[in-house]
């Protein structure tokens, strides 16, 4: 059965090149060599502060092999991407012995001064950093437009904090300036850092739909002698299919949209659509509205999707008289950190 995609505001594509990695400085218990020469021009090299043998209030050495692969993998995909940051240094802090720090740990990712990215998860030109305390004027000002932040973090991240875990001081280099964050890990890697975090990959997983496959289809929909004339039958088609994916690798959500149709005979008698999805420290969502049914033509689905980071927010709402005969969704963005979303129709045709 032929299908067909025409996608609204936001036709995702993402495309992850392999560059060579970024020389991390991971041993353990010995001091760090030399820096090599940087050519003129070129960005700093990353590299690591000496990290000492585990002694109280150190987080134990053997934890940051996982962390030190994520920071490699993070820059690798942030310069694939052609975004503005780059990694300068790292340097690995006291652990988190105590709820007291715990709690202290937990003012500190929502201070004034700590800095928190927007970006779309696709497009170089949608990234840009702000101040938490930045962030929060806009919201004081304008607080249907905004979000708070502060509750975001508090809310979502601060809950994932607990006695036990290590830290580690990041900085950072964007368009000629420099600043730190502070990550909190565990066993498995990173917990949370303001930056990290925040950034999220999209990765486009949906088939395209080519012309050539549109006709082939309905030759074989009139022509396949297998099918009885008043059979029914159920024809699904994969409408999106998303993956969002941390900075440094691994998958962290998908969204998927489904489109099936009913057939007996060669005529539509139904459709329907059915949507996935879930997303690790974030939220997505994805909803489906049948709208046009002719029984001998096409049957059309809308479809609206949207995912965010802790620091942003969404909404998806149907418009009947939006768009394409039938209506169309519509998606609401806003808040900090990466998030993403659109709208689109999937149509089975005869």
């Amino acid at each position: 059965m032929p299908t067909h995609h025409s996608r609204g505001t936001a036709r995702l594509a993402h495309r992850l090149g392999t560059l060579s990695l970024i020389a991390l400085l991971a041993a353990c218990n010995t001091a760090a060599p030399p820096a090599a020469q940087t050519p003129a021009g070129a960005p700093p090299a990353l590299t690591a502060a000496p990290v000492q043998a585990a002694e109280p209030g150190q987080a134990p050495s053997r934890l940051t092999a996982a962390v030190v692969n994520q920071l490699e993998q993070a820059q690798t995909n942030l310069d694939a991407q052609a975004l503005p940051l780059r990694l300068v240094s790292y340097t690995f802090g006291p652990g988190l012995e105590s709820a007291a720090q715990v709690t202290a740990m937990g003012d500190r990712l929502v201070a004034d001064q700590t800095v928190v990215p927007q970006y779309d998860g696709v497009h170089p030109d949608s990234f840009t950093l702000n101040t938490i305390q930045e962030r929060m004027r806009a919201f004081q000002t304008d607080q249907l437009q905004h979000q708070d932040v502060v509750s975001n973090i508090r809310s979502t991240v601060l809950p994932l904090l607990n006695v036990g875990q290590g830290t580690v001081r990041l900085t950072w280099q964007s368009e000629g300036k420099q600043f730190q964050t502070t990550g909190v890990y565990d066993r498995s890697g990173l917990v949370y850092d303001s930056l990290l975090s925040n950034i999220v990959l999209v990765q486009d997983d949906t088939a395209p739909q080519t012309a050539s496959t549109t006709q082939a289809g309905a030759r074989w929909n009139h022509a396949d002698a297998s099918v009885q004339p008043m059979s029914t039958r159920a024809r699904t088609a994969r409408a999106l299919s998303l993956t969002l994916k941390w900075v440094w690798g691994g998958t962290r959500g998908k969204i998927t949209v489904d489109h099936t149709v009913i057939i007996k005979g060669s005529k539509f008698i139904d459709q329907s659509g059915s949507a996935h999805y879930y997303m690790n420290l974030g939220s997505a969502g994805a909803k489906t509205r049948n709208t046009v049914l002719k029984a001998t033509q096409l049957a059309k689905l809308a479809y609206g999707y949207a995912w965010a980071t802790p620091t942003a927010s969404f909404s998806i709402s149907f418009d009947a008289k939006k768009g394409d005969v039938g209506g169309s969704f519509k998606v609401s963005l806003k808040g900090l950190g990466s998030k993403g979303g659109g709208d689109a129709h999937h149509t089975f045709y005869f």
